[in-house]
């Protein structure tokens, strides 16, 4: 009778408890982009939401959260520790204490129904920066996808940074186009996608106007960039704009490999004036 009474009790406050963690989760779901798919290898952390099921037990199953220390808030069970597992093996831990008192072969199941243990930082000209939670392995590939892709065509690097480690800058398109250093992230990653720089060349070329600069580049990599020469171009002095600087550059004498190639800098401006006919 007495057993009878506290199952009673402790089915009462399940539902309390897993009522109230629902309202809550409710409302912060609002204000967090969607979350990918939990992987099944996922490790439950603190903060981390979970739905029980208990077959045959309605009243004791629902949502509860994972509170300081990695206890789950659930009273049919005190201290029940569930950090570091997968829900397989709580699954498994949850059915077997709930055994020794309370149930007869109880079947239980465990899933992650929010993963808000670990997360990355998405910041710089990305369209929706912020935190993003990791539900399992994560690529810098999936976070930027997640946060919307980038704002800045002309954007050339990506920076992640992770603590105890060297900053890591990461080349824009090799990623993109050849999956180059999709690194996979850590909880409190932080990625940084800085605005994109250009240097301009302008008059005599195909494509007039900005081309995304990259650390190293040269003038003929610029023009190339820019479609090339026009039939009319003047190679013979190119000048340069860098600042309140006017630099000339014999272009036609770099084309012949008898100067080195001229290595310009971020918001230079390139000049190429039309030639005498």
């Amino acid at each position: 009778m007495l057993r009878h009474v506290i199952l009673m009790l402790l089915t009462f406050a399940v539902a309390l408890t897993s009522a109230a963690a629902a309202q809550e989760n409710d409302r912060k779901a609002t204000t967090r982009p969607p979350q990918p798919a939990v992987s099944a290898h996922y490790r439950v952390g603190e903060g981390d939401v979970l739905h029980v099921e208990i077959y045959g037990e309605e009243d004791m199953s629902g949502t509860y959260a994972v509170g300081p220390g990695g206890v789950l808030n659930y009273p049919m069970l005190e201290n029940f520790v569930v950090t570091n597992d997968t829900v397989d093996r709580i699954s498994e831990r949850m059915a077997d204490a709930l055994e020794v008192n309370l149930l007869e072969d109880p079947r239980v199941t465990v899933r992650v129904e929010q993963c808000l243990s670990q997360r990355v930082y998405v910041l710089g000209s990305v369209n929706t920066p912020g935190e993003f939670y990791l539900c399992g392995p994560t690529t810098l590939l999936d976070v930027l996808a997640r946060a919307g892709g980038v704002t800045d065509e002309n954007v050339t690097r990506v920076i992640v940074r992770r603590d105890a480690q060297p900053e890591r800058e990461i080349n824009y398109d090799a990623l993109i186009n050849q999956g180059l250093d999709n690194v996979e992230l850590s909880a409190e990653d932080r990625i940084y996608v800085p605005e994109g720089v250009v240097v301009y060349v302008t008059g005599q070329v195909q494509q007039p106007g900005a081309v995304p600069f990259r650390k190293g580049m040269t003038i003929t990599q610029a023009v190339t960039q820019a479609g090339g020469l026009t039939e009319i171009a003047r190679t013979r002095k190119v000048h340069v704009l860098r600042g309140g600087q006017r630099i000339d550059v014999r272009l036609k004498r770099i084309f012949a490999g008898r100067e080195p190639d001229f290595e310009l800098q971020p918001d230079d401006q390139v000049n190429i004036t039309e030639g005498w006919i």
